[in-house]
């Protein structure tokens, strides 16, 4: 993902703390950008959407004893993402 791709992903992605950032947008190189298509912004910010709901909803965490972030969220009864998790408009 080159340069401006970044930018746009750090903007649709509501995060307040670096270190948060930086570990989701490498999970998202990971898990996502490495098998996306790549070839332009456009191309990747029409993915970007299916990448940030499949890590919410259906990707389990390992720090969540492998529940998904929704799974956890209810279980908890907490019915809303916190900003960190909000989807990309």
């Amino acid at each position: 993902m080159g340069h401006r791709c970044h930018q746009k992903v750090l903007k649709a992605i509501l995060i307040h703390n670096q270190k948060d950032f930086k570990q989701v947008l490498k999970i998202f190189k990971r898990d996502y950008a490495y098998l996306g298509d790549l070839q332009d912004t456009k191309t990747v910010l029409a993915q970007l959407q299916n990448w940030i709901n499949d890590y919410n909803e259906i990707a389990p965490h390992k720090a969540l004893k492998m529940l998904s972030l929704r799974e956890y969220l209810n279980k908890l009864k907490i019915q809303q993402f916190p900003p960190l998790f909000s989807s990309y408009k």
